[in-house]
């Protein structure tokens, strides 16, 4: 063999050696088998992650009514309609300062008219106003008040009674420390039993909701009774009108389930 073919042997077997190691790494890898997910947790091992949850659940009992009162006058002339209705609404709220209802708990809506028309003929017989007033209430005897000014003037007539609670943010964020509470109990209870050590590194408390519920409805009856009692003399007498409108919540259940992610770790 000359010196000119003696490099390109070298450079040969070279070549050769490299093609003989290329195929054996690519074989190597190619024994990685299994789901993205698998070949992706064995690449990346992921942190034992444990959840621990929890409910809680408080009942209140509301605080506050909303009484709604509808004013109706009629009348064969205008302002005298308009007229009557102002005095009535002006006799109520009076009646109503005197049974200590602040002044700025007492709303009146903008009045409105109608027509009355008769069978015959395309001129008006009378004109009716009708005015809404709503009363916020937080004592039962302001209730009676206003149960018995329903009953005192035949052109009252109650429209709605809603209850509620006015510390809804404070029982929701009391369930909260309750449930989140209850978790922090069952930490502590898996730490020493099984000797490690949970550190919280996410948390969900999406379920955090109230609703009412149809428990005792004492204060509701204070005004609905007087007012069922009138409407039958009414319908007796020939009066046809609709019912009124009443909610029969008076408490309200909130409710907390709350999800903590804890990483567990051996303890130290």
């Amino acid at each position: 063999m000359n010196r000119e073919t003696k490099p390109f042997a070298k450079r040969h077997l070279w070549v050769a050696a490299m093609m003989a190691v290329v195929p054996a790494w690519a074989v190597a890898q190619t024994e990685l088998k299994g789901s993205p997910e698998e070949l992706r947790n064995f690449l990346h091992p992921t942190e034992n992650i444990v959840t621990l949850t929890a409910e809680a659940e408080e009942v209140a009992y509301s605080d506050q009514a909303i009484v709604s009162l509808v004013v109706k006058t009629e009348d064969d002339e205008l302002a005298v309609a308009i007229e009557k209705n102002s005095q009535l609404r002006s006799q109520i709220h009076t009646a109503l300062l005197d049974a200590a209802i602040e002044n700025k708990h007492i709303n009146n809506s903008k009045f409105s008219s109608s027509p009355q028309y008769g069978w015959f003929g395309k001129q008006p017989d009378s004109y009716e106003v009708v005015n809404r007033v709503a009363i916020t209430l937080s004592q039962e005897e302001q209730l009676k008040t206003v149960a018995s000014l329903v009953d005192k003037f035949p052109e009252v007539s109650l429209a709605s009674t809603e209850f509620s609670h006015t510390k809804k943010d404070d029982s929701l964020a009391k369930v909260k420390e309750q449930a989140l509470s209850k978790i922090m109990m069952q930490k502590m209870l898996y730490e020493d039993s099984l000797n490690v050590t949970l550190v919280p590194v996410n948390f969900r408390d999406q379920r955090v909701h109230y609703a009412a519920t149809r428990g005792a409805i004492a204060l509701e009856e204070a005004v609905v009774s007087s007012v069922m009692s009138k409407a039958a003399t009414r319908e007796a007498d020939g009066y046809a009108g609709s019912a009124p409108a009443a909610t029969s919540f008076d408490e309200t259940k909130y409710t907390a389930n709350i999800a903590v992610d804890f990483k567990v770790q051996p303890k130290q």
